[in-house]
C-alpha cells in the first residue's frame, strides 16, 4: 500500500492500521487515500461525523499519487498511438 501524498510505501494492511495511516479523506467530495500517519497529521483533519478531509489551507494544491500515475498512464497511450 502506498500513501496517495508523499508516495511512502508500507508493506500490509495490518502495519498500516498500527502506524495510524488514514484509509481514505476528503478533499472537497473527492475521495482520495490512503493517507500515511505523518501527511495525515500535517496535512488532515477529522471531522465530527469522523471523516478526514483536507485541511482548508491545502485544498487544490496537493499533486496526489495515483492522480499523477494515471496522467503518465494516459500519456504514454497517446504516445504509443503516435509512434504506432
Amino acid at each position: 500500500m502506498r500513501c496517495s501524498i508523499c508516495g511512502m510505501l508500507i508493506k500490509s494492511l495490518e502495519e498500516a492500521m498500527e502506524k495510524s495511516w488514514v484509509p481514505y479523506f476528503l478533499e472537497g467530495e473527492d475521495e482520495h487515500g490512503p493517507s500515511c500517519d505523518s501527511c495525515a497529521e500535517q496535512l488532515l483533519v477529522e471531522g465530527p461525523d469522523g471523516v478526514h478531509r483536507l485541511k482548508k489551507e491545502f485544498c487544490g494544491r496537493i499533486v496526489y499519487l495515483d492522480d499523477m500515475l494515471n496522467e503518465l498512464f494516459a500519456e504514454e497511450i497517446v504516445l504509443g498511438h503516435i509512434l504506432n
